[in-house]
């Protein structure tokens, strides 16, 4: 029984817990393109004071993260379609949910190397005060979405994500 209860506790906080990139932006699955993201470019460029030649590199460092990008999501959105099928099931299977769960972390570790590989890689095309632009403005995002979250867990009587399953004996 406690390994059933902690097997759904953990999925629900995967499904809960998934990453912004997976959703679908303006211009689809994966965001990043479309009217609105072009205009948050534009304003992002102009707010860094960007060259001609870093819109340039950063341009092609977008194009070459977004085949990665959507095919993460395609990934990530199986293993939660995956998990959504089992848990629907009269007597969902533990153990391909543990395996589900497992999935996810390591797709959500993978894009966030990714990520990072790609941060250095922006730090090279920026001066020192663009870099630290850039990471405040991304800061203050993931604080917003944060901020959203908690909204969303108050309107639905929750203080923040699951708790943790008890330990085991």
């Amino acid at each position: 029984m406690k390994t059933k209860a902690m097997a759904i506790t953990a999925l629900s906080a995967a499904l809960l817990a998934a990453p912004v990139g997976a959703q679908p932006g303006p211009g689809g699955p994966g965001g990043g393109e479309g009217p609105r993201h072009e205009e948050m470019q534009r304003r992002l460029e102009e707010e860094l004071k960007l060259t001609e030649e870093q819109k340039q590199k950063m341009a092609e460092l977008r194009e070459e993260r977004k085949d990665a990008r959507k095919e993460h999501i395609k990934k990530m959105k199986t293993v939660r379609d995956n998990m959504k099928a089992e848990l629907a099931k009269q007597k969902p299977d533990a153990k391909k949910l543990m395996s589900y769960a497992t999935q996810t972390a390591d797709l959500v570790e993978q894009m966030t190397k990714q990520r990072i590989g790609h941060l250095l890689k922006v730090k090279k095309i920026l001066n020192k005060e663009q870099f630290e632009k850039l990471l405040n403005r991304e800061m203050h995002e993931h604080g917003k979405h944060k901020a959203k979250e908690g909204k969303h867990h108050k309107r639905h009587g929750r203080k923040g994500p699951p708790p943790p399953p008890p330990p085991e004996d």
